[in-house]
């Protein structure tokens, strides 16, 4: 016999039943909603590519360009003593170029399921457009990094490599590196990669004057990183992580003169830089000049997007989507580009 005090006489069953004995708490949806941290506009310099031609209110007047060019006119003459005759470099002119592209995304739902939405869980559709927009130039900074071994620049030469030329037009010869091997995160390797990029030169024979502060990586290395730049003791060893001068075969206690100088200003973690599912992706870093004031950006890195966001909704009987096919739809679409910028500000280090 039922010694149950509940008799069920509306004939419920079990899934409806679950209505009457369970909490609905509503908030897991907003967790996945949450405003994502946008980290380009601290490792980047970026340009809006959107215009309004006078006169022409709106999208009529609107200009977004397929394509925008970043002119650079590298310096290549230094002082020497005046003898007899007076000696001139021709002027040099080269662009750094960037595609600007299209992308959309959006939502797609049976009208009568979101009528039958009573708790409310599917109609932040508002939050769930505007999430991967804000997060797009993260994603398109990262692919410039993560393929700027075969990415090329304005040098006509991959981003990262170890024979960048120093005077792309060929008025200097001579080469440098901005790509290092075999070289996990560790202090001793942040510190050798410093001191090559502080040593950078131009055209013109002069100091680039390169003053590394920023430190990119994946996830995956945040707590290398923390190690290697901010922690104030050190343990050196020449096993990988040697001080200058020490003897082989030992370890020792040191101060990290990382930490100590405050050289590295920001870590950014830019999550993004997993997105290509390569194993040499979670163990590579990279260290740039991004905070500079005197070089008026961080101009290792190039972003050009239009600020607005296209949004396009169907919801109303007459819409096509409705009409045809009885669903509700949202979407969203924007212009954005990225590229490669001045190599000897970023340098890349795998593992």
């Amino acid at each position: 016999m039922s010694t149950s005090s509940i008799l069920n006489f509306g004939q419920l069953t079990s899934q409806e039943l679950i209505v009457y004995t369970t909490l609905l708490e509503q908030g897991m949806t907003q967790a996945f909603l949450n405003a994502p941290i946008q980290n380009y506009t601290k490792i980047s310099y970026v340009r809006s590519i959107a215009e309004q031609l006078g006169g022409l209110p709106g999208t009529l007047g609107k200009v977004v360009p397929k394509e925008i060019l970043f002119p650079i006119a590298p310096p290549t003459m230094r002082m020497q003593e005046y003898l007899e005759d007076s000696t001139f470099n021709p002027l040099i002119r080269e662009t750094a170029r960037m595609p600007v592209r299209y992308w959309q995304g959006g939502y797609k739902c049976r009208r009568q399921d979101f009528y039958a939405d009573v708790q409310n869980t599917i109609r932040n559709v508002s939050q769930a457009l505007i999430r991967p927009v804000l997060k797009l130039a993260d994603q398109l900074v990262a692919e410039v990094l993560r393929n700027g071994k075969v990415l090329t620049d304005y040098t006509n030469t991959p981003f990262f490599s170890t024979t960048k030329p120093i005077s792309p037009s060929g008025a200097v010869s001579g080469t440098y590196s901005n790509l290092s091997t075999s070289a996990p995160l560790t202090s001793a390797n942040v510190s050798a990669i410093i001191n090559r990029m502080m040593a950078y030169r131009g055209e013109d024979n002069l100091p680039l004057n390169v003053r590394p502060d920023t430190l990119i990586v994946p996830p995956t290395l945040y707590s290398a990183a923390q190690q290697a730049v901010n922690l104030q003791t050190n343990v050196f060893s020449t096993n990988g992580n040697a001080f200058p001068g020490q003897a082989a075969g030992t370890a020792s206690f040191a101060d990290n003169w990382i930490s100590a100088s405050g050289i590295i200003k920001q870590i950014i973690v830019l999550d993004e830089l997993l997105d290509g599912g390569a194993s040499i992706d979670t163990t590579t870093w990279y260290l740039g000049e991004c905070m500079n004031p005197t070089r008026g950006g961080a101009w290792g890195l190039l972003v050009g997007e239009d600020p607005s966001v296209d949004v396009a909704i169907q919801m109303a009987p007459t819409d096509f989507s409705v009409a045809t096919r009885d669903e509700f739809t949202w979407q969203v679409k924007k212009f954005m580009g990225a590229s490669p910028g001045l190599p000897f500000l970023l340098n890349r280090a795998e593992a």
